[in-house]
C-alpha cells in the first residue's frame, strides 16, 4: 500500500481553522437502550486536512509531502492557519534552527510543522472583490507569476469537402480543401485586445483553447 503524499483543499469564504487544522465536529454513535438500537449525537475533536498531512509526513521523514491549496485568497487566511501561520516558515519547522511548537487551539496538543511538508497555493488575481493578501502571508510564500503560454498550443487543420459537378458527365467529384488555424496566434490576438480594454490580469490562459486542440 502506497501512502498518498499530498492533500488538496479549496479555500472559500466559509472555510476555516476547523476544516484545515482541527475542530469540534458532531458524530453519531450507536446507543443501546433497553435492547432498542438508537443513535446518539456526540462531539469530538477531529483533525483537519493540513494536520492529517503533517502527521503522515512526520512518520515518513525521507519523503516530501505537499499541501495543495486552490484559491488561497478566497478565505480569511489568518483565520484558517491560526497559530500555524508562524510555524510554516522554513526556519521554524521541526528540527530547524529556530524550531517552534504551539499548543493547538482545541486539543491543546503540542504541534510543529514537519520540515518535509511543502505548501503550494493558487490564487486568481483578477478577482478584485477579494481582499488582498496581507503582508504576513506574502513574507511566507514565494509568488510565481503564471502567464498564458500560447506556444504550447498547436496549429489545427479543418478539412472541408466541396462537391463540384462535371458539365460533361453526371459524375461528381469530391474536392478536399484543408484550412489551418494557428491557436497560438489566435490566443495572442485575443489577449492583446483584452489587455487594451481590461488590463493584463484579465488575459485568457492557454487552457481556454486546450480542448480545441
Amino acid at each position: 500500500f502506497r501512502q498518498q503524499r499530498f492533500s488538496m483543499v479549496s479555500f472559500h469564504q466559509a472555510y476555516g481553522y476547523e476544516e484545515f487544522v482541527e475542530g469540534i465536529r458532531p458524530m453519531m454513535t450507536a446507543h443501546d437502550h433497553t435492547s432498542n438500537n438508537s443513535s446518539q449525537m456526540s462531539y469530538a475533536i477531529q483533525d483537519g486536512a493540513f494536520l492529517k498531512l503533517c502527521q503522515r509526513a512526520a512518520n515518513d521523514p525521507e519523503q516530501r509531502y505537499a499541501m495543495l491549496i486552490d484559491e488561497i485568497n478566497r478565505a480569511n487566511v489568518s483565520r484558517v492557519f491560526g497559530e500555524l501561520l508562524s510555524l510554516i516558515e522554513p526556519d521554524k519547522r521541526a528540527g530547524m534552527a529556530n524550531a517552534m511548537t504551539v499548543n493547538l487551539a482545541y486539543s491543546g496538543r503540542t504541534f510543529s510543522v514537519p520540515a518535509n511538508v511543502d505548501i503550494y497555493a493558487t490564487m486568481n488575481t483578477q478577482d478584485h472583490s477579494l481582499a488582498p493578501l496581507d503582508m504576513a502571508l506574502r513574507r511566507r510564500f514565494r509568488f510565481v507569476d503564471c502567464p498564458p503560454q500560447p506556444e504550447l498550443l498547436p496549429v489545427i487543420s479543418l478539412n472541408q469537402e466541396s462537391e463540384t459537378a462535371n458539365s460533361g458527365t453526371l459524375n461528381s467529384e469530391i474536392i478536399n480543401s484543408a484550412e489551418t488555424i494557428d491557436l497560438a496566434k489566435l490566443l495572442t490576438g485575443l489577449n492583446n485586445r483584452i489587455m487594451q480594454t481590461l488590463g493584463a490580469e484579465a488575459q485568457l490562459g492557454h487552457a481556454f483553447l486546450w480542448s480545441v486542440a
